[in-house]
């Protein structure tokens, strides 16, 4: 019986001889930034396994965080369990010149990565790079972070075909964000007609992780990768308790709660199980009244009118 890991497309093959074609997992992610250290390990593809082993490999002494360090540091949070980090340094060069092979480019050969991120790139030409990327190679995906401001929402709804993202100064750190000016034309990325990118809005504040007493505004996208992975894996936990009231502590709730060990998941699917255990054939997308918008995985941005 095969393991089927989510979400994908897999396709299964029976033979008594060789199998060339195997399922893609979903764990292992590339990020593609400028590091807390900007000249370590320069455009390379670094694995790395936990945060500990990031913090020896990027960081250094006063060494403050990146969109970049972030992304990686809500990976480990949310489960995930291996990346790749690619350092692209202060010149922040997503792609060679045709000479050298640099940013992106040095993922070509790593055949493990099945999630590319470039945290915090959100102008057009960006998005183009990396979804341009996983379309050649057609054996991972692209997750791609909208700008961290966005002055009108309806801006997401179009794509973006101009502007370039720019640094936007943090405290005592030139590459903290990277923020882009709105183009003219929209704000969303491109879509990838072979499904090869997923778009995220909005960016998150969380603890900086090189200062945790402070809040900051993060890429989505390093979090969103580490969330991708099968429940079977037993990678996070959840809990459940008393009805929250609207002026509840979240840590007086916390310390009443019952941890449960693995996804939420199953226990929801044995909930609606109780209220109807009839099952019926998935529906075929496009072949009754309603259309096919597009193809999986298809384009997610969060939009309110």
């Amino acid at each position: 019986m095969p393991t089927y890991l989510t979400p994908g497309i897999y396709v299964e093959e029976i033979s008594t001889g060789s199998r060339p074609i195997e399922a893609v997992g979903t764990s292992t992610a590339a990020f593609i930034g400028v590091a807390p250290n900007p000249d370590a390990h320069l455009h390379q593809a670094l694995g790395i396994n936990n945060w500990s082993q990031f913090i020896k490999e990027y960081s250094g002494q006063g060494a403050t965080s990146t969109p970049l360090s972030q992304a990686v540091y809500g990976f480990f949070l949310n489960g995930g369990g291996r990346c790749y980090i690619v350092n692209i340094g202060p010149k922040k060069e997503l792609v060679g010149d045709g000479k050298q092979r640099k940013g992106i480019e040095t993922l070509e050969e790593v055949d493990e990565v099945a999630i590319v991120a470039a945290p915090g790139f959100s102008d057009a030409a960006s998005y183009d790079t990396i979804l341009s990327h996983c379309e050649k190679l057609q054996d991972r995906v692209a997750i791609l972070d909208a700008p961290e401001n966005v002055p009108n929402i309806d801006l997401l709804k179009s794509v973006a075909t101009s502007g370039t993202a720019k640094p936007k100064k943090g405290a005592g750190d030139a590459t903290a964000t990277a923020d882009a000016t709105p183009p003219a034309a929209g704000l969303r990325a491109r879509t990838s007609d072979g499904g090869y990118g997923a778009y995220y809005f909005p960016w998150i504040t969380i603890r900086d992780p090189f200062s945790p007493k402070d809040l900051v505004n993060a890429p989505p996208s390093g979090h969103i990768a580490g969330v991708i992975n099968p429940p079977g894996k037993q990678k996070y936990q959840y809990w459940d308790g008393p009805k929250p009231t609207a002026d509840a502590d979240v840590d007086e709730w916390l310390a009443k709660a019952k941890e449960h060990a693995g996804s939420w998941w199953p226990d929801w699917l044995a909930w609606l199980k109780k209220l109807g255990a009839e099952e019926v054939p998935a529906r075929v997308p496009g072949a009754g009244k309603l259309k096919a918008i597009e193809d999986a995985p298809g384009s997610f941005v969060k939009v309110r009118d």
